[in-house]
C-alpha cells in the first residue's frame, strides 16, 4: 500500500514516521499475534510518500480470525 505523503524536512519527518506507526500500532499487534511482519519505509522514486505492507502467515492469520 502507498500514501502519497508530502515530504518533510528531516526533524520533522522523523515526527511524522513516529506518529504515523503509533498509528498503526493495532495492525502490527494483530500481525505480531501471528507471527507475522509489518513495515513502513518511504517510497521509492517515482512515488512520493510511504509504503506499508504486512506479511501474515496463512494459518495463523486464520487461527487468530476464529478468535
Amino acid at each position: 500500500m502507498f500514501d502519497e505523503h508530502q515530504e518533510h524536512a528531516v526533524e520533522a519527518g522523523k515526527a511524522c514516521r513516529a506518529y504515523r506507526r503509533e498509528a498503526l500500532a493495532m495492525l502490527e499487534a494483530v500481525v505480531d499475534e501471528c507471527g507475522g511482519v509489518v513495515g513502513l519505509a518511504a517510497a521509492e522514486s517515482p512515488l512520493a510518500g510511504s509504503r506499508l505492507w504486512a506479511v501474515l502467515p496463512r494459518e495463523a492469520a486464520e487461527r487468530y480470525a476464529v478468535l
